[in-house]
């Protein structure tokens, strides 16, 4: 893995090229105090997950397709020009990328200001099947046709931008809505696996690591503190040569020391001077 304490500064970059997916800059109005601050969400531009989600249909449980419907029924509360600040991640985004292998606790929604204001005001009024649990959580009843309640699931709405997730997600469209892209999944479960560490945290890492591999994918840049939480993560996988080549194998471009490097290649061959 990389060693910091052997690097040696150049100023120039090796082996440029390897350009990671292409992705367009959208705003994101923020309602803050200052009314000219705007913050940009990107959006990747591939194809859509609701395609996507098709294929994977006939093999999704009615649990997991409850979570993904609570998120849909979260979307609809929502007027369209707000959508980019209903976010879906955590495993039941895993879920929209079609990994069923895990079993999602709740539906983890990144949600903006204005948006959460409507939903809070959906929760406290028990519409569109939101409502608070006696102890405080939120809840989403998935009833049927009769409106006979099939399951009741929990939400959680994390504040876009905030403490837990500071940096704005890349995305990507799914239904009504929009899904943090696999590889931002791998960087979020990263870092919760480092502050807390749990075996399903080492679990759900490992998955979506492989997934990541396996479908061709590159981590997006990676700047030298998110570099650092990466190889944070993997060294948690002590004896497993197998995560660290899956790592390296997803790693696409970033920065150290100052330097960027198009992928570990480069700075192997870097090293090596």
């Amino acid at each position: 893995m990389f060693n910091k304490e052997n690097y040696r500064t150049r100023d120039h970059v090796l082996c440029p090229s390897n350009p990671i997916p292409r992705t367009e800059s959208r705003p994101l109005n923020r309602s803050t105090p200052d009314t000219h601050s705007r913050t940009t969400i990107r959006i990747l531009i591939s194809t859509p997950l609701h395609h996507y989600h098709l294929y994977m249909a006939p093999l999704i449980t009615p649990l997991q397709q409850a979570y993904l419907d609570a998120y849909s029924a979260a979307c609809a509360l929502v007027p369209r020009n707000l959508r980019q600040t209903i976010i879906l991640f955590g495993g039941a985004a895993s879920i929209a990328h079609g990994i069923l292998d895990r079993k999602a606790k709740d539906v983890d929604i990144l949600v903006g200001v204005e948006a959460l204001e409507i939903l809070s005001d959906a929760i406290s009024n028990m519409r569109e099947g939101f409502h608070r649990d006696h102890d405080g959580s939120i809840k989403w009843d998935k009833c049927d046709s009769s409106n006979i309640k099939l399951f009741e699931v929990t939400v959680e709405f994390v504040e876009l931008g905030g403490p837990f997730v500071p940096r704005i997600p890349e995305v990507t469209g799914f239904g009504e809505g929009y899904v943090a892209t696999l590889t931002e999944l791998v960087q979020m479960r990263a870092s919760t696996l480092v502050n807390r560490g749990d075996e399903s945290d080492h679990i759900d890492f490992r998955l979506l690591l492989s997934e990541v591999v396996k479908r061709g994918l590159k981590l997006p840049h990676l700047r030298e503190e998110e570099l650092e939480l990466m190889v944070e993560a993997v060294k948690m996988y002590e004896e497993s040569q197998d995560t660290d080549e899956l790592f390296m194998s997803a790693l696409g471009s970033f920065e150290l020391g100052g330097v960027r490097f198009e992928n570990w290649v480069a700075w192997a061959r870097y090293m090596s001077l």
